[in-house]
């Protein structure tokens, strides 16, 4: 054996295969593209399909033999929309039973201690949905820049034993920024909802620790998701595009794509083939 074959410890085979979280429709997919073992953010105002996305996400790995610890601080999954989803899918309860373990969590200290639990015991993904409600929360109780350092240093453990065991971490928060008012996408700037200096999310640390960050908003009733940051691939600021999707009974459904290049706006609708 040559010192060449010699493999580091931490050294990366450059062969591996990036391997992505199912979120049960093939388009989004992989548009979103959610890579295993790291961290990405979702986030978004209220009502842009950030729980829908996270449970849609965590249905596929149960049903693809992964293991799933959601810890919902917001109680806003219940058992019933649940099974709603896995009916739609036509997955049975009993088929994802052990693999989908629901927590209800509203304290930061529980929460970041679920979650470590849940690494520990090698879940191959674990949301946090959402990590605003109880950062805000406990902002209220002590100093916020000494709750931004707690939640910075768990999530940066979190993050570094995702990456050892190739597992995914989903955190989902609602953005403190007002969607700027516009009635179409050609009136939206990226740039105004999200700039380095002006984090839309309750705290920076979040965007420095996400190396994927998936954006949802709503724009004359509309829903779209788009790419802000991405380790693999190009994000909004350099591939201007928008994805259309719908929330439907078994999660979500792609609609369409929305791209700006230069001047131009091109709208992509997927075309049915023909019976």
């Amino acid at each position: 054996m040559s010192i060449e074959d010699l493999r580091l410890e931490g050294e990366v085979d450059l062969t591996e295969e990036d391997m992505v979280i199912d979120i049960g429709d093939p388009v989004l997919t992989d548009a979103l593209f959610i890579e295993r073992g790291i961290l990405t953010l979702i986030f978004g105002h209220a009502f842009t399909g950030k729980t829908t996305l996270a449970l849609a996400a965590s249905i596929s790995e149960a049903a693809n033999a992964g293991r799933v610890f959601y810890i919902d601080t917001e109680n806003g999954v219940s058992p019933a929309r649940v099974r709603k989803l896995l009916s739609a899918r036509g997955i049975t309860l009993d088929a994802i039973k052990g693999k989908l373990k629901l927590i209800r969590a509203f304290e930061l200290r529980e929460v970041l201690g679920y979650a470590g639990y849940a690494m520990k015991m090698r879940y191959s993904l674990v949301v946090i949905d959402s990590i605003s409600r109880v950062y805000l929360a406990e902002s209220r109780k002590r100093d916020r820049e000494e709750v931004t350092h707690d939640i910075y240093v768990a999530l940066n453990d979190l993050q570094r034993r995702a990456a050892e065991e190739r597992a995914t971490i989903i955190l989902t928060s609602e953005t403190c920024k007002k969607q700027p008012s516009v009635v179409d996408l050609e009136g939206l700037n990226p740039h105004q909802l999200l700039a380095l200096n002006e984090s839309p999310w309750p705290m920076e640390a979040l965007g420095s620790l996400a190396k994927i960050a998936i954006g949802l908003l709503i724009v004359n009733g509309r829903r779209y998701a788009y790419v802000e940051r991405h380790r693999s691939k190009p994000s909004i600021y350099e591939d201007l595009r928008y994805y259309e999707f719908k929330i439907v009974e078994s999660g979500l459904k792609y609609v369409g794509s929305v791209e700006f290049m230069g001047s131009k706006v091109a709208y992509r609708v997927p075309v049915s083939s023909p019976p």
